[in-house]
């Protein structure tokens, strides 16, 4: 969405098949920095950002997503992996995380 640091575009990356995985440490870092820049966005944005359109860089020319699609999907994910987290942390009869 053309947000955040220079450095943070090459995270977009980390998933992809043959990239090595991150440490804990890393994982806590790289969700701090990308929610800051969501952070960042929604005390910025005006009421008609959510609606602009991105093209997937990687995806094709169809692949259009708008901005209010991306910080939800985002979100829904985050939503999704934190409950697994809970799960997984429950089943070692671990405290649950404060989501």
């Amino acid at each position: 969405m053309h947000e955040g640091p220079a450095d943070i575009a090459p995270t977009a990356d980390s998933n992809d098949e043959g990239q090595p995985a991150w440490t804990t440490s890393e994982i806590v870092h790289g969700l701090a920095r990308t929610w800051k820049v969501v952070a960042d966005g929604l005390a910025r944005w005006t009421p008609d950002d959510p609606a602009e359109v991105f093209q997937h860089p990687r995806r094709g020319p169809e692949a259009k997503y708008s901005r209010q699609w991306i910080v939800w999907h985002m979100v829904e994910h985050d939503i999704h992996h934190g409950g697994e987290l809970s799960f997984a942390l429950g089943i070692l009869r671990l405290p649950a995380m404060d989501l």
